[in-house]
């Protein structure tokens, strides 16, 4: 009995035995139709990059020309250096050290006490530390710079790495803190330890040295095995040949006080600054979303993507014309299995030009300047009865913009006080954080101003146009419009020197006159002679309101 029940039982087993080891099969064999059917294509695609080496060559930029062709922004090939934040800081210094004393000390590391490690960890330091020192000014003499001037710099990088890092961090524990008392219903007050996560500035290489030449980037690439961290960034550095201009100008018809039959000879810097614009080295994550390197509309590869270490149009054309004047980088791909590589080419940016003229702005930027007197307070700018806040000849900020009539191109716009690229990389708090000038800001554009005596030619057009108003028409000067309001609505001749136009004239004046005088009084008139509704109008043709198309 017992002797038939062993051969079943072993059966059975067998059979449950076999039964497992199908199901295990099955499992693989639709594992393996998953992989080589439903997802081969993928595998396919990651094992065939894996296989391949990319890199990807930057572009130039566009260049910017005038009305003339002559070049206003350009790219200089270029490099630039950058060296690993963690070597700026020194930490990796100290990590190589403990490294290194860890397995000087062998078995042994783990019986020291925590003072004796830190000894040890000091005393390697030390060598480590004067080693990194000599590569510092190593890199210094072959730049061309001063130590000092290296130690600023790293100075600056880490001062804005540790305020970002401040920033984020600050950020994301109010936000913890509000999820926090959002769900107990009690506020808490979050450790900066649970939210403390380093971010990528902390862990990427810094320029510290931009648009170094051939030779010195040579130079500089010679250090690479003594200095680890140091890195070479081919770039290209946007160049402005005509930031500073010589202009020499005649003063033969100025006011009396300040004319003269001797020219003057005038360097003005930081010509169409605010035109142009600036660039910034440092690309945002806003960017990076905007542009790329993989289109998440298309999947295609966008060659313009943007990438750590690009400049990027930051203010003036360089930023409006960015997407014209970016180029789409080169391509370099190596197919490590077969050798074969594969090259494309990089796409310049395309040119911007514009309608202006640089020499015409510079000779009107050199007659604002403060230097010729033009723009320094003037007794004839102040009067007794209307005197200025400033002392005579403060500097007078202000704004000049010169149109071609026939065809509505801007041929000049000048701001005052300018200032060039090289100031705003020294010293931009100078720039943006002068409350009293701000210089920064295109008057002629970037600032609303009351329109002024300019607007009085144009309403003169209008009630003319629209028969409003006769140019036949006279109007005498009474000094103000209303009889009984002597302090409002006044003429300026009126308020400054207490006297009129008409006695000035000997009657009243017409259309020409009141243009050449720009007399108050009677384009008040105007004014109310074309009424309110009508005024409104002709402001909306005028484009009063409308942004630039």
């Amino acid at each position: 009995m017992i002797n038939r029940l062993i051969p079943s039982m072993f059966l059975r087993r067998l059979l449950l035995l076999l039964g497992a080891v199908g199901v295990v099969f099955i499992a693989l064999a639709m594992r393996l139709g998953q992989l080589t059917v439903a997802q081969g294509a993928s595998w396919r695609e990651k094992a065939e990059r894996a296989l391949v080496s990319e890199r990807w060559t930057p572009a130039s930029r566009g260049r910017v020309l005038d009305r003339k062709g002559r070049v206003l922004a350009q790219d200089r090939p270029s490099f630039d250096v950058a060296v690993d934040y963690d070597v700026i800081t020194g930490e990796r210094a100290f990590r190589d050290a403990a490294r290194a004393a860890r397995r000087a000390m062998g078995p042994d590391w783990r019986l020291l006490s925590s003072e004796e490690r830190e000894r040890a960890i000091s005393e390697r330091g030390e060598e480590y530390e004067s080693e990194l020192n000599a590569a510092w000014d190593a890199l210094a003499r072959a730049a061309g710079v001063s130590r000092d001037d290296l130690e600023q710099r790293k100075a600056d990088v880490m001062a804005e790495v540790q305020r970002l890092t401040s920033h984020v961090w600050s950020r994301a524990r109010e936000r913890r803190e509000r999820e926090l008392l959002a769900s107990t219903g009690e506020p808490v007050d979050v450790p900066l330890s649970q939210v403390a996560r380093p971010l990528r500035e902390q862990k990427t290489a810094h320029v510290l040295l931009r648009g170094v030449d051939d030779h010195t980037a040579f130079e500089i690439r010679r250090l690479a095995d003594t200095m680890p961290g140091l890195r070479i960034i081919d770039s290209g550095a946007r160049e402005y040949p005509f930031e500073t201009v010589h202009v020499v100008v005649p003063r033969d018809s100025f006011p009396r006080d300040l004319r003269t039959i001797q020219p003057a000879a005038v360097e003005v810097r930081g010509v169409a600054t605010h035109v142009l614009g600036w660039m910034r080295n440092k690309v945002f994550a806003e960017d990076l979303e905007a542009r790329p390197l993989v289109d998440p509309r298309t999947g295609q590869i966008d060659p313009g993507h943007y990438r750590e270490g690009d400049s990027i149009g930051q203010w003036g054309i360089e930023k409006g014309y960015e997407a014209t004047l970016r180029g789409l980088r080169g391509r370099s791909l190596l197919h490590l299995d077969t050798g074969e590589r594969e090259d494309v080419a990089p796409t310049p940016g395309k040119d911007a030009r514009l309608t202006l003229d640089v020499m015409l702005q510079a000779r009107v930027q050199a007659l604002m300047s403060p230097e010729l007197g033009l723009a320094r307070l003037q007794p004839w700018h102040t009067s007794a009865t209307n005197p200025l806040p400033l002392p005579l000849n403060s500097p007078i900020n202000g704004a000049a913009v010169v149109l071609d009539v026939q065809t509505g191109h801007i041929l000049a716009m000048v701001t005052t006080p300018s200032f060039t690229r090289e100031d705003l990389e020294r010293d931009p708090r100078a720039i943006f954080e002068n409350a009293v000038d701000h210089p920064w800001v295109n008057r002629a554009i970037g600032a609303p101003y009351p329109p002024g005596s300019i607007i009085k030619a144009a309403w003169l057009t209008a009630a003319a146009s629209s028969g409003a108003w006769s140019l036949e028409r006279g109007v005498e000067c009474t000094g103000h419009l209303y009889p009984e309001q002597p302090t409002a609505f006044r003429c300026w001749i009126y308020k400054q020197f207490a006297t009129t136009h008409t006695a000035q004239l000997g009657g009243p004046l017409h259309a020409s006159q009141a243009l050449c005088v720009s007399f108050n009084i009677y384009f008040y008139n105007v004014a109310r002679a074309m009424g309110p509704q009508s005024v409104v109008e002709w402001a909306r043709k005028f484009g009063v309101g409308r942004g630039v198309d």
